[in-house]
């Protein structure tokens, strides 16, 4: 297992530096959007700042992160197991590695929302953070590194067992959170009576109702689905070179 773990961690390695530039990119581009807005309201018309550029940081992180989870375990799995490696150790090893990488990136992100943090209240000390991120991170952020990498884990194996069609059913669902989220958020705002205004009432309703022990359970019970699922393919799955 520790083998397949150094092969997994110098084949990925890469990938993990790739995602760094992204993700300061990121932070960039956010800090240089509340800096923008900000000089052109006025200090006097703002009521806080966001940390914009850890939001879109994340943004990033997630995308990049989904993005090559998704497409490498598929190159990986032929690559590792035509060299020997059993499919239980690439299995195991692929996730721990996963996980590690995201959790170097959950630090990351950390250290860079204090950053901007810190750089806002230098620039306008008399603003107050408008949207705290930190509580949250600290909050989640240990179980969303052991979760994403599953989720991300099992689509991966999804496309390398039904390929083209699992890939098309990944666009669409993908299609319609990105193109019906924001339709949904603005309909909640200025046509509530609407169908998606109602629906986007009834998802928040349902949010604030169903206890958060629930939600955690209901999020553990997928991801070791995920889980099961994923190893179930990687198990079956024949070698493809």
């Amino acid at each position: 297992m520790k083998k397949a773990m150094k092969k997994q961690l110098r084949l990925q390695r890469s990938d993990w530096l790739i995602g760094v530039p992204m993700i300061l990119g990121g932070m960039l581009f956010g800090i240089a959007v509340m800096v923008f807005l900000v000089n052109m309201e006025g200090i006097s018309e703002i009521k806080g700042y966001i940390p914009v550029g850890t939001l879109l940081g994340m943004i990033m992180c997630g995308v990049f992160c989904g993005l090559v989870m998704i497409g490498a375990l598929p190159v990986n799995f032929n690559l590792q197991v035509s060299l020997g490696c059993t499919r239980k150790q690439f299995f195991v090893s692929y996730y721990l590695t996963w996980m590690l990488g995201v959790l170097v990136y959950y630090a990351l992100l950390l250290v860079l929302w204090r950053a901007e943090c810190l750089l806002y209240e230098r620039l306008w000390p008399a603003l107050e953070c408008g949207a705290d991120f930190g509580g949250p991170m600290l909050r989640w952020g240990i179980p969303v590194c052991v979760v994403f990498p599953i989720v991300g884990g099992f689509l991966g194996a999804m496309i390398m067992r039904f390929g083209r069609k699992a890939g098309i059913v990944l666009w669409v669902v993908w299609m319609v959170v990105c193109l019906g989220g924001p339709k949904v958020a603005e309909a909640m705002e200025e046509a509530p009576d609407s169908v998606y205004g109602r629906i986007g009432t009834g998802i928040l309703e349902l949010c604030n109702t169903v206890p958060g022990g629930v939600w955690a359970a209901g999020i553990l019970a997928v991801a070791l689905l995920c889980l099961a699922g994923a190893y179930g393919i990687v198990r079956r799955q024949q070698v493809t070179l």
